[in-house]
């Protein structure tokens, strides 16, 4: 399943997911519930967090706040990497990082706080005891007590930045 997620993420594109975050907020915005003078947020899990970046960069004015909970591909060598264009958004982040995920690529951490403080943007990156899918209830890897802190973190970051 690894493999066919990664395909079709390549096939999407940066620029298509980009595209399809401009669609998918000017339909909320034209909803009549929705209050378009306040920022919305974006919460991307695992393989959504590469689009819950995006998603700030295709509409910097209108999101305020992105969560990210066991997150990949957000932060790599590759030249389009996410965490590279951090500055092309307004928008706080939060990332809860798996244990397992940070012992595999410990500079990730380093590499978002570094885009974070160089874009002037607040960022905060926490790595959690759980494993891939500490935050889904229904997984094998479910971790209450991480799962519990990562979503405390996102719903503050949410209440603070979304006005």
């Amino acid at each position: 399943s690894r493999e066919r997620s990664s395909a079709w993420m390549d096939a999407i594109g940066d620029e298509g997911g980009e595209a399809d975050a401009k669609a998918y907020l000017a339909f909320l915005d034209s909803r009549a519930e929705v209050d378009t003078a306040r920022k919305a947020g974006v919460l991307g899990f695992q393989y959504g967090s590469p689009y819950a970046f995006h998603t700030a960069f295709a509409v910097p004015e209108r999101i305020g706040a992105v969560a990210v909970i066991h997150p990949i591909r957000i932060a790599t060598a590759r030249e389009n990497s996410p965490h590279l264009s951090v500055a092309r958004s307004k928008a706080a982040y939060y990332v809860a990082l798996a244990g397992p995920d940070d012992e595999r690529e410990p500079a990730d951490k380093d590499d978002l706080r570094q885009a974070f403080a160089q874009a002037g943007l607040t960022g905060t990156v926490e790595v959690l005891p759980g494993g891939n899918g500490f935050a889904v209830s229904d997984t094998a890897s479910y971790g209450a007590a991480s799962a519990e802190a990562a979503w405390a973190q996102a719903i503050r970051l949410f209440r603070e930045h979304l006005r």
